[in-house]
């Protein structure tokens, strides 16, 4: 059976796949009240991904947050299901996300990874995102986060 993927605005109905992926994906997952917090914040945007097929009810599978700042870009949150890893959905959430920069003109994205997290500074990497700085201790648990950053007028590969 072949699935759709739809990647459409979040809304509040979402929060509950979203809790869900949080505490599949996350050593940190963020609660009920930070997700709908980046949701209605007036700097934040979003883009949900959305999987069905005719014979199932349709499910949430990834999300990603956003703040639009200063012509930049600034990810906040990115996942995907952990049952839906490999196939792809990632890229279109962060593309979605990079071509929302380019529409209100933005001239780069930045964000922090995990230094341990490979996959996700591969997936990075894949859509034009260079290493730029490192920030020491960074997390909760003292790892360092990576700072990476696409500059849309040079590297992007949208």
């Amino acid at each position: 059976m072949k699935e759709i993927l739809l990647i459409r605005r979040p809304q509040v109905d979402d929060i509950d796949g979203m809790l869900k992926i949080e505490g599949s994906v996350f050593h940190e997952p963020w609660t009920k009240s930070m997700l709908l917090h980046e949701m209605f914040s007036p700097l934040s945007k979003g883009w949900v991904a959305e999987c069905s097929n005719a014979l199932s009810r349709s499910s949430l599978v990834g999300y990603v947050f956003f703040w639009m700042v200063a012509g930049e870009v600034h990810l906040t949150r990115l996942a995907v299901d952990s049952s839906w890893h490999g196939l792809g959905i990632g890229s279109q959430l962060l593309r979605a996300m990079l071509n929302s920069g380019i529409l209100e003109n933005a001239q780069q994205a930045i964000l922090e990874v995990r230094s341990s997290n490979a996959v996700a500074r591969k997936l990075y990497e894949k859509c034009g995102f260079i290493q730029i700085g490192v920030r020491p201790r960074y997390y909760e648990n003292r790892e360092d986060a990576i700072i990476m950053q696409c500059d849309f007028t040079e590297n992007y590969l949208g």
